[in-house]
């Protein structure tokens, strides 16, 4: 199951009180900076109590996940993972409906522990957070997602929209730089447009500004 941050809301839905609502609700913080509106999110597990419902989902620049107001989502894949189980709770008398991996549904003090760090919970939810991240994948997805985008000396067969089918990219003695070829068809001996990087980091940055991804070649 997969989610984005609504970038404009139901006018019924005033962003900023609903989340002062909820901080008063479960006592701890919500910051939506660090959700961004352009990015789908893995649904890793639901909560549902008779105030509140909420995704657990990983923001940038962190390794566990968070909670997050269903309202201010919306759903972009609604295939629910099938490492999800369902259990029910009962907290200071208020119902709790729980949707995720049995570890974590089953032990009170999972998620508890897995926010302080605990090693071996740790462990478990990498098991399954790779479980759930790869398991909606396409081909194409799925091996971009177990290789290095950018590979070195070796050719690629582009696989994203792109007018060039194979690309190349290589080092040059005695620089810092990157020397990225592209070639049309299969003639791999000449390329029609070459493209000079001075660091690795500019590289990677053109990858991402043209989407370009392939598959590289042993």
């Amino acid at each position: 199951m997969k989610v984005m941050r609504i970038t404009k809301p139901d006018k019924r839905i005033k962003e900023k009180e609903y989340i002062e609502e909820f901080h008063s609700a479960l006592k701890t913080e919500v910051n939506m900076i660090n959700v961004k509106t352009d990015k789908e999110y893995t649904v890793y597990a639901i909560s549902i109590d008779e105030k509140q419902k909420y995704y657990h989902i990983i923001h940038e620049g962190d390794d566990s996940p968070s909670i997050y107001p269903i309202i201010l989502f919306k759903i972009t894949d609604q295939r629910v993972s099938k490492y999800w189980e369902c259990a029910l709770s009962f907290n200071c008398k208020r119902l709790r409906i729980f949707f995720s991996f049995n570890e974590m549904v089953n032990d009170p003090m999972f998620q508890e522990e897995l926010i302080d760090g605990c090693k071996y919970r740790m462990e478990v939810f990498e098991k399954y957070r790779d479980l759930m991240d790869k398991e909606f994948m396409t081909e194409d997805e799925l091996y971009h997602y177990e290789h290095d985008a950018i590979e070195i000396d070796k050719f690629g067969k582009v696989t994203s929209d792109s007018s060039f089918q194979y690309i190349k990219i290589i080092t040059i003695d005695n620089t810092d730089g990157y020397f990225l070829s592209m070639y049309k068809g299969d003639d791999l001996e000449n390329s029609v447009d070459d493209v000079w990087f001075d660091t690795y980091e500019e590289l990677e940055t053109y990858f991402d500004e043209t989407k370009l991804v392939a598959r590289w070649q042993e």
